[in-house]
Order: structure tokens, then C-alpha cells, then sequence
């Protein structure tokens, strides 16, 4: 075989693996898309119910990529007063636009239990506590699936709306 026949193979076979979802090579090369940023805005009592509180956890998500991206799911868990609040997986199917924010509305339901501790902080004003609200968000790309972890801590006064 000629070098040029090799070097053909070589070369296809390594764009098969780029493109076909090689992690590995496109972490080496650089080809993947810029981590979205997910910021906390608020929290959202939606009802009360005699087991479960629904709430909406409002989100921001900002994707800094120079292409769109499809977040496909966020896997998440709310941690108040070291205590975990809620967790799950939101399924979105929601498109990011480049470079543009979007506030996604994320539906939680809190066990009645748990929410007595964060019930106390709320509406105490000298108690101002970090809720901690961390993950992974599954995205979609040209270049395949990405998992990026997010992680960030907000004092509750500054998410909670009161009446």
C-alpha cells in the first residue's frame, strides 16, 4: 500500500470518529460546544397541596456556543440547610438559540416534610440561607450529545417571591 492510500484511511477514519461521536477526539481537538450557563432566578409556589408543595424553579439558561444547541434534559437537586429539597430529571426538548439567554420554568414538587425546614427560612427575615441547586444538563448538537454539570448556590431571599 502507498503512503497516500494510507494516509487517505487515515485521515477518514479519524472524521468518521470525530463526527460520529468520538468524545475523546473531540475534547482533544477542541470541537465541542461552550458549557450553557444555568442561573437560578426565583422560586414560584404554585400550590400547596397536603403531601407535596408544587413549585416553579424559574431557570436562565444562557448558551455560549456559536451554534444552537437542543438542551435535552437537566437532571437537578435542591439542597436547602444541607437537607435535600427535591430531586429529578426535567425532560425539555428545548431549542438555545446562540449567545442568547432563555428562562426555562422547571416544575418541582417538594414533600411537605422537607419543606418545613425551608418554610422556617423563608419567612424569617434574620435567617438567609444558600440554596444550593446543581446538575447536569444533557444537550443536543451537530456533533452529538454533551452532558455539562452546573452547580451554584443562592441565598433564598433573593429567589423567594413573597406575597
Amino acid at each position: 500500500m502507498s503512503f497516500k492510500f494510507c494516509k487517505l484511511i487515515f485521515i477518514g477514519g479519524f472524521s468518521i470518529a470525530v463526527a460520529s461521536g468520538c468524545t475523546f477526539m473531540r475534547k482533544t481537538l477542541g470541537i465541542q460546544p461552550q458549557k450553557p450557563s444555568v442561573e437560578l432566578l426565583s422560586l414560584e409556589i404554585q400550590s400547596i397541596g397536603f403531601d407535596k408543595i408544587d413549585m416553579l424553579v424559574n431557570l436562565n439558561v444562557t448558551n455560549h456556543s456559536s451554534v444552537d444547541l437542543e438542551l435535552l434534559s437537566l437532571d437537578y437537586e435542591i439542597v436547602f440547610l444541607e437537607s435535600p429539597l427535591a430531586s429529578g430529571t426535567f425532560a425539555t426538548k428545548t431549542m438555545l438559540k446562540e449567545g442568547s439567554p432563555q428562562v426555562i420554568p422547571l416544575p418541582v414538587n417538594i414533600v411537605i416534610k422537607n419543606f418545613l425546614s425551608l418554610s422556617k427560612a423563608i419567612f424569617k427575615k434574620d435567617v438567609d440561607e444558600d440554596l444550593h441547586f446543581l446538575g447536569q444538563a444533557h444537550v443536543d448538537t451537530v456533533m452529538g450529545e454533551y452532558n455539562f454539570k452546573y452547580d451554584q448556590k443562592k441565598k433564598i431571599s433573593s429567589l423567594i417571591k413573597k406575597p
